[in-house]
């Protein structure tokens, strides 16, 4: 599909002429600072004419190519329903222009394509899925405009407009979900501001949510599908300073036209810190708490908390810890949310609890890394999954493992692994990957 065609899927023209907008805008910005003469100093001597400046400004841009080829195996024990097999192939190429007197633009294309064909997998969780009777992988096919923007930075203050990656700490609240192979972005305006030592103040008006599911599934599987369209607030303050750590605050006021159910305001504050005890071992510990109530057009009324407490060490190769998660729940009736998260990245790898169920979850966590001879990483991690309201059991326990490598300069690989044996969730499930990027 031509995603520049005038006759294809109406949110695929909006980025188009998305796109379009940010790269004439980006054109005749330079030639405006091309022209004033006395408004900037000459970045080059040799460039005496406007020609000159824009073809210095595109010439020393760099270029950005990620491909990763992945196969992804799903069994879950749900009845009637087979294996997913996935064998899909991910390329980012990307455009970004050498700054110039603060100004600098970006373009980047995506594309997933399932080698072999999409028949052995179900691609998406709604009613617009391919297949009914396979285990979902949600990688479907596309092609798409990941990113265009423009930003402008001055007086240590950082300014983008446009479609673009945007994450926030850990990712737990706002995420790129970077694990499946169709990123998450933001049509936004972001702004941060860093003048005050070991201090960045940001603030990101979102007005478009592009999710892992990409334009052409719409919405007509409710917030399973498609893209949203945001009216959302985001403000973030970071304090990094060591001895004492980092400590953050932040408000997240999410504003979600097509899913109403999941606007939701949310105040939260955390602390996490790295303690060097001995010449080789350091203590790590976070603590993080969170409220939240409904908000905008939610017609709902509740209120719900959300705990991260995390205690580890580092010895050498070796790593551990011990953690606990919550995802209160209101009376057992609406439950903490994190609609734009890396949800993949939380609460186990096998994607059992990418929506909150109703009674909350209380996440109890007990992880091991060993770095292997040849610079092999390895960590294992298990899960106890319990209702936070309501009763009724635990709902099961994971155990997820990883072994990664990288080979030269551009090259890495994964082997990745999670079992789900459910309790009160009646399905146990299989996943397992394998990997291979490469990035420059």
């Amino acid at each position: 599909m031509d995603i520049l065609s005038p006759t294809t899927n109406p949110k695929i023209t909006h980025t188009s002429n998305i796109a379009c907008g940010f790269i004439v805008l980006l054109f005749f910005a330079v030639l405006h600072l091309g022209a004033t003469e006395n408004s900037f100093e000459r970045p080059d001597k040799n460039a005496a004419t406007i020609e000159d400046r824009i073809g210095k400004v595109i010439s020393s841009g760099n270029v950005n190519l990620d491909t990763r080829l992945r196969y992804e195996h799903v069994d879950s024990s749900k009845a009637s329903i087979r294996p997913g097999n996935a064998f899909t192939f991910r390329t980012q190429l990307g455009y970004k222009t050498d700054p110039w007197n603060g100004l600098q633009g970006m373009v980047e294309f995506e594309n997933t394509t399932a080698l072999g064909g999409d028949d052995q997998y179900r691609n998406v969780p709604g009613p617009a899925a391919n297949l009914f009777d396979r285990d979902i992988v949600a990688d479907p096919e596309g092609t798409e405009i990941n990113q265009v923007w423009i930003g402008y930075e001055k007086w240590n203050t950082h300014v983008k407009l446009g479609r673009q990656t945007f994450t926030l700490d850990n990712h737990r609240f706002v995420g790129n979900v970077i694990w499946r192979q169709n990123e998450q972005t933001y049509d936004a305006l972001t702004v941060s501001n860093d003048s005050i030592h070991d201090m960045t103040a940001s603030y990101a008006y979102l007005s478009g949510v592009n999710r892992i599911f990409g334009d052409k599934f719409g919405n007509i599987a409710g917030p399973a599908d498609g893209n949203w369209e945001s009216k959302s607030h985001i403000f973030h303050l970071s304090y990094d300073h060591v001895p004492f750590g980092n400590l953050t605050g932040y408000a997240y006021l999410l504003d979600l036209v097509e899913v109403t159910t999941l606007s939701s305001s949310t105040f939260g504050l955390y602390h996490k810190n790295k303690i060097p005890l001995t010449d080789e071992f350091n203590l790590t510990y976070r603590a993080e708490f969170a409220h939240q109530t409904d908000y905008a057009d939610n017609a709902g009324d509740y209120a719900a908390e959300y705990l991260n407490l995390q205690l580890g060490g580092e010895y050498r190769e070796i790593s551990s810890g011990i953690g606990y998660e919550l995802l209160g729940s209101d009376k057992g009736v609406t439950a903490f949310t994190t609609p734009l998260s890396t949800l993949h990245a939380f609460q186990g790898w096998a994607d059992l609890f990418l929506s909150t169920p109703r009674g909350g979850i209380e996440d109890y966590q007990i992880w091991i890394g060993i770095e292997f001879p040849y610079e092999i990483p390895f960590r294992i991690i298990y899960h106890n999954y319990r209702p936070h309201e309501g009763g009724g059991g635990d709902y099961g326990h994971e155990i997820d493992a990883i072994v990664s490598r990288k080979f030269g300069k551009y090259f890495s690989g994964i082997l990745k692994y999670a079992y789900f044996d459910g309790d009160s969730m009646p399905v146990n499930i299989h996943k397992f990957w394998t990997q291979i990027e490469f990035s420059f």
